[in-house]
């Protein structure tokens, strides 16, 4: 077996996840959105440091970046001590393909946490993202698949009202201000989007009423009919 060839084999170990459903989502948002990685610092790493984390890989891609020396670029999530790959793959494998040592990466060190450990947490949160990349949260969430953004929005919208009002999940700002001005920026910032939130959870829960009010209504009525059946039989 060929030395590529090993390479090419070590993809068919898949780690266990170190991102929770939130981080994923924006952690794609980042990769097909570039211009949210241009604020994080690009960091040369030894590539026997770096953990895979994709499982596919195009082979011709691998040969065709090693030719032509590409093997810096990518992103690289840092949490727990360890470095994982999470956009880079072939560049990685065309850098052990030529025998190039390291590889230069934007780099995002995450908070600590124990997904690693079988343990569910919540781990980063859209805010978090939002101060470390140094953009606005409007901006991220616009950034998102809109399935995971839909389900955020369900679950997060008191949390973005905090944010809105100063209160506990407010956090550092984006710029990385912590003043009432820098509040005011970005409450004027995700104001439209809270708004818009709102309105489609407003809208949620008036169809839902709506379908109570009609379900209750077509019950009694069904029962007023039995009733009435009832009392013209013993008569």
């Amino acid at each position: 077996m060929s030395k590529f060839e090993t390479l090419i084999n070590e993809l068919s170990w898949v780690p266990l996840p170190f991102l929770s459903d939130l981080e994923w989502a924006v952690a794609k948002a980042m990769v097909n959105n570039p211009s949210l990685q241009d604020s994080l610092p690009t960091v040369g790493h030894v590539l026997s440091d770096l953990i895979i984390t994709q499982h596919r890989l195009d082979r011709d891609k691998v040969v065709r970046l090693a030719n032509d020396g590409i093997t810096d670029g990518g992103l690289c999530f840092q949490r727990n001590g360890k470095k994982y790959i999470w956009d880079g793959h072939h560049r990685y494998f065309a850098a052990q393909q030529i025998g190039k040592p390291t590889c230069q990466m934007k780099t995002f060190d995450m908070f600590d946490q124990n997904t690693l450990d079988g343990q569910d947490k919540e781990g980063m949160s859209v805010q978090d993202f939002a101060s470390q990349l140094r953009c606005r949260v409007s901006t991220l969430l616009r950034a998102m698949d809109s399935s995971d953004r839909r389900v955020y929005e369900e679950k997060e919208v008191s949390k973005f009202q905090d944010i809105l009002e100063g209160g506990p999940g407010s956090g550092p700002q984006p710029d990385g201000g912590s003043s009432s001005s820098g509040l005011n920026r970005n409450k004027a910032a995700d104001d439209a989007g809270l708004k818009s939130m709102e309105k489609r959870q407003k809208a949620k829960a008036k169809a839902a009423q709506d379908r109570k009010e009609v379900k209750d209504t077509k019950d009694h009525m069904a029962s007023h009919g039995a009733a009435s059946k009832k009392d013209q039989e013993k008569m």
